[in-house]
């Protein structure tokens, strides 16, 4: 991403209209020495398998130019016998060059 200035991320993990984890995180991504790979754990330890991989949406909003977009995650992992049900928000805000 040659144009991007700045990439700030609010995460927040939820289970329905709940939280299930800590409140919302944010990181500031430093540009010029990031991987192009956005890969996040569940935020319920219980889960097995599970995880959320944001890199195709990201980067496809990045490309697209957004200096602000929205991804919703499900998380495909299991708690036991049953679907683990967590999904992950992020909000990019970014600025170009």
């Amino acid at each position: 991403m040659p144009a991007l200035a700045t990439l700030r991320l609010e995460i927040e993990e939820h289970r329905g209209t709940v939280n299930a984890g800590d409140p919302k995180h944010l990181r500031l991504v430093v540009v010029d020495s990031a991987p192009a790979l956005f890969e996040l754990p569940c935020g319920d330890h219980a889960c097995k398998d599970g995880g959320h991989d944001l890199t195709e949406a990201v980067l496809a909003n990045l490309l697209a130019g957004s200096t602000r977009f929205e991804v919703e995650d499900p998380c495909q992992g299991s708690i036991g016998t049953a679907y683990c049900g967590c999904a992950m928000r992020l909000v990019g805000t970014a600025t170009y060059r």
